[in-house]
Formats: structure tokens, sequence, C-alpha cells
């Protein structure tokens, strides 16, 4: 079980969001990895293993990427590359989140 505590949005993350036609793949990636990371301790939200390396870590959408809400913050989990895959026929993660106490808690049952 991994208990991840959604801090404030990265300002490069919340800046791009205003660019038109802003999207996920558009992203430079760097900041939003090393806050995703700090939140979850350095652990893959998936199988919850340390991550070490920048190579190491991809970011994941845990509700199905949409146009909308593909640059959400609190949508966005770091995992380590070799679980990016883990995903049901449907595209959500397989890992179970639960809100608790607030929005801004997220457990998560692998």
């Amino acid at each position: 079980m991994i208990s991840i505590k959604k801090g404030v949005e990265p300002d490069s993350l919340r800046y791009y969001r205003r660019t038109p036609g802003a999207n996920f793949d558009g992203l430079d990636k760097t900041e939003l990895r090393e806050r995703l990371l700090e939140e979850q301790g350095h652990l893959c939200a998936y199988c919850i293993q340390r991550i070490t390396g920048k190579g190491a870590v991809k970011i994941e959408h845990y509700e199905k990427r949409t146009t909308e809400d593909q640059l959400e913050y609190k949508n966005l989990l770091a995992v380590c590359s070799g679980n990016e895959t883990l995903k049901s026929q449907n595209g959500r993660v397989v890992v179970i989140f639960f809100k608790a106490v607030s929005s801004d808690w997220l457990t998560a049952f692998c």
C-alpha cells in the first residue's frame, strides 16, 4: 500500500497548461517527474519498488487520459519503467485508488 499526498503542481505544468494547444506529449516533464517522485517517496505507484535514475521513471495517468484531463496534476503518477504497461483493456491502471480524508490524498493498493 502507498499513500500519496498530492501537493501543489509544478509551476512549469501550470504555465504550460495555459499555452494554446498544450498537450501531455509536448510537455517538458523534467520538473514534473521530480515532483511526483518526491511526493511518492521515490516509490513506484504500481509495484512500490524504489525508483532510481531518470530513465527508470515514467509518468502515468491513473484515470484514462482525455483531452480535458491530460494535464491535470492530480491525475498523474510516477511509475517505474518496468511497470508502465500495467493497464487493463479499458486503459485504467491496475492499481486501485481511494480518496481518503481529502481530495489531496490517494491510497493505492497493489
